[in-house]
């Protein structure tokens, strides 16, 4: 007999690692985007500037290695499992 949980799990987790490798140039675009309003914000504001630039690091770490989006897809699979009870 096989763990359903696990399954689930990991069908969500493939399902997430394609979404985020088809939509990777959109990533890379929308982490720039953030990099530029966070290097602008950081000449008002230093702390909201720096808040900025670790946000703008995520969608451009996704971008640029796979490691990343595995590890970011499991971690979503993980979080959208975790309350469920079969």
């Amino acid at each position: 007999m096989y763990n359903r949980k696990r399954l689930d799990r990991e069908r969500l987790e493939v399902y997430l690692v394609q979404l985020l490798l088809a939509y990777r140039p959109f990533l890379l675009v929308g982490g720039l985007l953030l990099l530029g309003y966070a290097l602008a914000t950081m000449f008002s504001s230093f702390l909201l500037g720096s808040i900025f630039l670790l946000v703008a690091a995520v969608p451009l770490l996704c971008a640029m290695s796979y490691p990343v989006v595995v590890f970011t897809a499991r971690l979503g699979a993980w979080m959208a499992t975790l309350g469920r009870k079969n």
